[in-house]
């Protein structure tokens, strides 16, 4: 049995709201009209699921089972403080701080602890403002969250991840250096200080989590999010281990069925993991058996960070969930054409332009994860908050998503098998007289619009004289095409470099589509 989520048939649009973004807001809106006003925001713009994050490797809320992101906090700290003149401080015994000056996310404890001694669960009120609204509602766990898990801001950690290095990993080989900021420590090792779940303490820890979230919340799905982070076994033997996922999806399932019969419903099962299914099983994900013993409902397969890939292997996950699972394509706010290119935030341009993509490929609906749609403007750039308010404001369907604007670009999958390199076929390099065929998915185009086409060369005097094909028809490459030189699917460019000229190293191909209305449209 499948959960219901394409009720009427309907494409659906289902947000993971982090864990973090609200509780980064001024202290002015850690109230109850704030929290339910939030959640309005995404019903008029036609959001269909949301997905709530609780906790990364601390709870966003008073929870029995992990530590509260405020329980570093001393007893006598103002809420309403300044977050460096905590940070600075020495934490309950935790190692000394070097905190990071710049980095005011962490105005998260302070809020979430605001909201909690007025006697608010956001949780709870989100959950019933989306009853409201109409709107399903899932709670989300991120079962390997190690983001700024590090001395420097080790409110982030609970602590047995200091207690308990052998439960890692990387069973505590990770040297910690003095004044190590986060980014030199957590970032070459991720993989390495993430849980494993190989350990049976870690399993327990997170069951009793989720059974702990299950009887709190009365949410239509619990949504297990393997993607923060996807390092989850033993280094190695991730295909040997993967029973041990297993058998934590099947105690999550018995917790489901116990509650089920008791609200009189059945409560959905959802497991965030890779975006191809070979990757997945690879990193010991085993979602074949998931589905054949009937433990999940719905499968979100999931770019991990910063791709926003343009097809989507609709056929080999009908293969692997046999159909028992609805599998929904899922983005970060992230994106880059290549692993070794500069990312950036995914625009509003980019983000419609992928979903019109993954609509027209027949996909039952979209899952945008920590995209900070409502936050307000001071906490996403002015313009780009713009986009996606607007976004909102025209409401998400279909319809308005074929109508643009849209932006597709050259992407890559970005997370492999273990022991494998990401491959994009960006950057290209280009001798003289030398050609290369790219490949680019679109969306539904509209009936009237403006097409244009943008190489980004590495090198720009050698790229401008570069020749381009646009599914055989002759196109300058930074500027206007015809609409009808596109087709929804697939579309082939052909760069080719001048004989006389050369190199010339291709870093990005993008087409933008805006629709263009007709006098009395």
């Amino acid at each position: 049995m499948t959960l219901n989520l394409t009720a009427a048939m309907t494409f659906q649009f289902i947000i993971n709201e982090d864990n973090g973004h609200y509780f980064t807001q001024n202290a002015a809106l850690m109230n109850e009209p704030s929290l339910r006003s939030y959640i309005d925001r995404y019903a008029a713009g036609g959001v269909n699921v949301i997905s709530f994050c609780t906790n990364g490797m601390r709870a966003s809320f008073q929870s029995r089972v992990l530590e509260a992101m405020w329980d570093a906090l001393p007893p006598e700290v103002d809420p309403t403080a300044v977050c460096q003149q905590w940070l600075k401080s020495n934490l309950n015994g935790l190692p000394e701080e070097s905190p990071d000056e710049n980095d005011c996310h962490d105005n998260w404890p302070f809020h979430a602890k605001l909201l909690h001694t007025a006697g608010l669960n956001p949780y709870r009120i989100w959950l019933d403002q989306c009853r409201r609204n109409g709107i399903q509602a899932w709670i989300s766990l991120r079962m390997n969250d190690c983001h700024h898990v590090a001395p420097c801001l080790a409110y982030r950690a609970d602590r047995r991840w200091f207690q308990h290095p052998e439960w890692r990993r990387d069973r505590g080989t990770t040297q910690i250096q003095d004044g190590q900021s986060w980014e030199d420590y957590y970032v070459p090792h991720q993989p390495d200080i993430c849980w494993d779940y190989a350990v049976p303490e870690v399993r327990a820890i997170m069951a009793d989590f989720f059974a702990e979230n299950v009887e709190l919340y009365d949410a239509d799905a619990f949504e297990l999010d393997f993607m923060r982070d996807p390092y989850c076994l033993t280094p190695g033997r991730e295909r040997q281990e993967a029973h041990c996922l297993t058998e934590l999806l099947r105690n999550c399932r018995a917790i489901l069925d116990k509650w089920s019969a008791r609200r009189g419903r059945r409560l959905g099962l959802v497991a965030r993991v890779p975006w191809d299914p070979e990757v997945a099983q690879a990193w010991g994900f085993d979602v074949q058996t998931w589905c054949a013993e009937g433990l999940v409902d719905t499968i979100v397969a999931s770019a991990y960070w910063r791709s926003c890939q343009d097809e989507f292997p609709i056929d080999a996950w009908t293969a692997v969930t046999g159909g028992r699972a609805t599998v929904f394509p899922g983005v970060d706010m992230w994106m880059a054409s290549a692993p070794e290119l500069p990312f950036d935030t995914t625009t509003a341009e980019n983000l419609r332009g992928w979903m019109n993509n993954m609509c027209a490929q027949g996909t039952p609906g979209v899952y945008l994860f920590n995209f900070p749609f409502c936050l307000q403007p001071e906490h996403v750039p002015a313009a780009e908050a713009e986009q996606f308010r607007v976004m909102l404001r025209r409401k998400l369907s279909p319809e308005t998503l074929a109508a643009g604007p849209c932006r597709y670009q050259i992407g890559y999958v970005d997370f492999c098998a273990p022991g494998e390199q990401c491959h994009s076929v960006l950057p290209a390099q280009l001798s003289a007289g030398q050609e290369v065929i790219l490949k680019l998915r679109v969306g539904r185009l509209p009936r009237r619009g403006c097409v244009v086409v943008t190489a980004q060369f590495a090198e720009p005097t050698a790229g401008a004289r570069c020749a381009l094909l646009v599914n055989g028809h002759p196109a300058a490459p930074n500027g206007e095409i015809s609409l009808d030189h596109l087709r929804t699917g697939d579309n082939l460019f052909t760069v080719k470099c001048p004989p006389d000229d050369g190199p010339a190293t291709l870093n990005n191909l993008a087409l933008a589509v805006h629709e263009i209305k007709t006098a009395n449209a």
